[in-house]
């Protein structure tokens, strides 16, 4: 995808708009439907960057670094909650520069996914449940 950096910005326009329509004073029909309209086109868009982004990290081969950094940073660490996750997720992207589904195939493999994968500490019990 050679526009990747202008659909990033995309995204962040649906985003926008999405709580822009949500709050508005639309009758609720027209409300609903507009919103599930653009998040489904957000999520089609999302789909298709991540689609790129993996095209682009299956040939790249992990260098030493990249994995000595992944080690200690989810060494020790739990995703409790789904944000916790995302926000271990975009820390590890600003320095490995992969896709967030290939960090967290690798920290798997690595037997590090309780940090990075929320359903997976919940599933195993790493992370208390929600009540």
């Amino acid at each position: 995808m050679q526009d990747y950096k202008f659909s990033k910005s995309k995204i962040d326009r649906y985003s926008a708009a999405i709580d822009v329509i949500a709050g508005s004073d639309l009758p609720e029909p027209q409300r609903s439907f507009a919103v599930e309209s653009l998040r489904a086109s957000q999520t089609q868009l999302l789909d298709l960057i991540e689609e790129e982004e993996q095209r682009e990290d299956e040939g790249k081969k992990w260098t030493e670094s990249e994995l000595e950094f992944l080690q200690s940073f989810c060494t020790g660490k739990v995703a409790k909650t789904y944000h916790e996750e995302k926000s271990n997720l975009v820390q590890l992207q600003a320095y490995i520069k992969r896709s967030p589904k290939r960090i967290q195939r690798r920290a798997a493999e690595m037997g590090l996914a309780g940090a990075v994968d929320y359903w997976f500490a919940q599933s195993t019990g790493l992370a208390p449940r929600e009540r």
